[in-house]
């Protein structure tokens, strides 16, 4: 670069001439960064180059150039930098907002495309994430409803002046192991006096594991135990059956035993698969999908009204003009029937006749000659939330212009329950909608107490069921008042609820309160409670209930000797 004032030669990178110190002036930042390598025009200007009018003019106006700071050209650089950025932002902005739309538009036609692959099966996962959340809104019912709980235990105690009885269920289903135990105590009343009669007590257990099993059994003290290896229940049910030494004790002939043997190895055989047993899952599949081949399926995604909220949803319809459903799924069961069901032969042949007996299509070809169904649509409607929840359910069965429509709604958001109810309606000629019975469950629940009321209202029952409980204490009551509609007569006596007369029947007032409590300590719910004898002779009845997460069968530990055991060494003979 030539200076302006003397002439002397400068690298481009100096501002001020080496020679004099007059300020040189950057050219580029008044035209393009860097001139095209072609254009002669735009060539760098050298001071030889310069014609004498131009040599005055920058000699003229040096003082200009040398007011031009370094701060002036950082500002016009920011310039054209800011000006480059909101370009950018500006494109990644319209990028963006056009990016949200397509991938909406993708996702949504991802999901919709899924449910219409299989519209039955993705409805079935609905109920289950609904009915999740309904009983995730409550301790007990959480426990209750669990489903990865492997291990279930359920006791039950009932007394009351003619009988104590206790019961207890445990299963271990990836142990595979089973614990039943019934004891029954038989209490007679004398007059004043309660006595007993023989036989006063019997008590049951069975201890069993998916391959051998013992059975305990007394009555009044008297014992007798049955030990059975299920590998080998056909010989070691002969020992038992026939008796010790072969003889026929229970006048059972061998056809019909062997039978009852086929019979037992084919289940036996089906439950110790891990997979599919029964081919059940299999059956279950098929069913699924012909239900969806049968009618015609629409599934859309839109604004839906549940129980008064506008909710974005997945609407899946099923319509059925005739009743081919019900001969496709008739048909289903009994091909399946077929497959996997083989025992012997006597079975199978009695199995076969029995299905052929079973013969739907003619039925429905009849029904529809006699034009009992003239024009029939049954169409079933569910309403599903975009997080897979089941908001409502409606089936609507009509012929011609009448009908009747059943409305399930679980709400629009069902995992925080907060009412459910179940509606019945007629459906008249105009289309219009008559309500004919409707129970409503309702969630009133604060940090203190459980509340769920049932009310009940149309032209079969009036009313409400009431729970309340104490969360700290556990004390719960239940409180019915139930009317049915005046005019309406029951026709039915039950002790001192209804109070009714041969001549006509007047209902009453179902009203009672049952008091009790229920508390949910780890893995298991205890429920007592005392029932009034309406009677007054039985007695209050006194029931607890206890459900556990855990199989509480230490009977069935791999140190019993009793598992140990087979039919074999049974030498005390039959109980």
């Amino acid at each position: 670069m030539f200076c302006p004032n003397c002439g002397q030669e400068n690298d481009d990178s100096v501002r001020h001439c080496k020679n004099c110190g007059t300020f040189i002036p950057d050219l580029s930042i008044l035209g393009d960064d860097k001139p095209a390598a072609n254009d002669a025009s735009q060539q760098p200007m050298t001071y030889s180059a310069l014609t004498p009018d131009q040599i005055n003019d920058f000699q003229a106006n040096a003082p200009r150039y040398q007011e031009y700071t370094m701060a002036d050209v950082v500002a016009k650089k920011s310039h054209k930098k800011l000006i480059t950025w909101l370009i950018v932002i500006a494109t990644v902005l319209v990028l963006s907002v056009a990016a949200f739309f397509i991938v909406r538009w993708i996702i949504t036609s991802v999901s919709l495309g899924k449910i219409k692959d299989d519209p039955t099966k993705y409805v079935l996962n609905a109920y289950k994430t609904s009915a999740q959340g309904v009983a995730a809104s409550n301790d007990a019912a959480k426990l209750l409803c669990s489903s990865d709980a492997t291990q279930r235990t359920v006791s039950t105690t009932i007394s009351n002046n003619t009988m104590n009885q206790k019961t207890v269920v445990a299963v271990d289903a990836e142990a595979k192991k089973f614990y039943f135990m019934e004891d029954v105590q038989i209490p007679v009343q004398q007059g004043n006096k309660i006595t007993m009669q023989s036989p006063k007590a019997i008590h049951t257990e069975l201890y069993s594991t998916i391959d051998r099993g013992v059975a305990k059994v007394s009555s009044d003290g008297k014992a007798k135990d049955f030990y059975l290896d299920y590998n080998n229940l056909r010989q070691d049910a002969l020992t038992s059956a026939f008796g010790p030494q072969g003889e026929n004790m229970f006048h059972i002939d061998q056809k019909t035993y062997d039978t009852a043997m086929d019979v037992y190895e084919f289940v036996y055989n089906n439950l110790k698969q891990d997979q599919n047993p029964f081919g059940l899952m299999d059956l279950a599949n098929t069913i699924c999908a012909d239900f969806d081949k049968c009618g015609n399926v629409a599934v859309s995604s839109e604004k839906a009204d549940i129980d008064g909220s506008s909710v974005d949803a997945y609407v899946i319809t099923h319509t059925f003009n005739n009743l081919d459903v019900v001969s496709t799924l008739v048909n289903d069961v009994k091909d399946w029937a077929k497959t996997n069901i083989n025992i012997n032969e006597d079975v199978n042949k009695m199995l076969e006749d029995a299905l052929a007996k079973v013969d739907v299509d003619s039925a429905i070809a009849q029904i529809n000659a006699q034009g009992s169904l003239n024009n029939f649509e049954l169409t079933i409607k569910h309403y599903v939330n975009k997080n897979n929840a089941l908001m409502q359910t409606e089936l609507i069965l009509k012929s011609g212009s009448q009908g009747l429509k059943l409305t399930f709604c679980m709400g629009a958001d069902p995992t925080n329950f907060t009412k459910i109810f179940l509606k019945a309606a007629i459906i008249s000629g105009s289309g219009s909608e008559a309500e004919v019975q409707k129970i409503t469950l309702t969630n009133d629940s604060t940090d203190a107490e459980e509340k769920y009321t049932m009310n009940l209202s149309g032209m079969a029952l009036n009313g409400t069921n009431v729970f309340t409980r104490n969360k700290a204490t556990g004390d719960f009551t239940v409180d019915t008042d139930i009317t049915p509609p005046a005019g309406m007569g029951m026709g039915m006596t039950s002790g001192n609820i209804y109070d009714t007369a041969p001549e006509y029947s007047q209902p009453t007032a179902i009203k009672n309160s049952i008091k009790g409590n229920m508390t949910t300590s780890g893995d298991t719910v205890t429920i007592t409670y005392e029932v009034p004898d309406p009677t007054g002779s039985l007695g209050d009845t006194k029931c607890e209930m206890s459900f556990s997460n855990k199989a509480e069968i230490s009977e069935l530990t791999s140190d019993n000797n009793l598992l140990k055991m087979s039919a074999k060494e049974l030498t005390s003979g039959i109980f």
